[in-house]
C-alpha cells in the first residue's frame, strides 16, 4: 500500500524526493524485496538512501549475521 501512495505523492524539492524514495525503499525492505533496493540505488545516491541501500544488503545476507 505505501509503495502506491509514494508513487502517487509529487514533492517539490529534493529534500521531500528523498523522503518519498526513503519510505518507498523501507517498503520493499518490510516485503523482502531487497534486490530492488540493491538494484536502483546507487553509490552517487543521497547519504539517506546509501543507507536505507546498507540496511538492505545486511538483511538480504543471512549467512554473515
Amino acid at each position: 500500500m505505501s509503495i502506491i501512495v509514494t508513487h502517487c505523492l509529487q514533492p517539490s524539492g529534493d529534500e521531500a524526493r528523498t523522503l518519498r524514495d526513503v519510505l518507498m525503499y523501507r517498503a520493499y525492505i518490510a516485503q523482502r524485496k531487497y534486490g530492488v533496493v540493491l538494484d536502483e540505488i546507487r553509490p552517487s545516491s543521497s547519504e539517506e538512501l546509501r543507507s536505507v541501500r546498507m540496511l538492505a544488503h545486511y538483511l538480504s545476507t543471512e549467512s554473515d549475521r
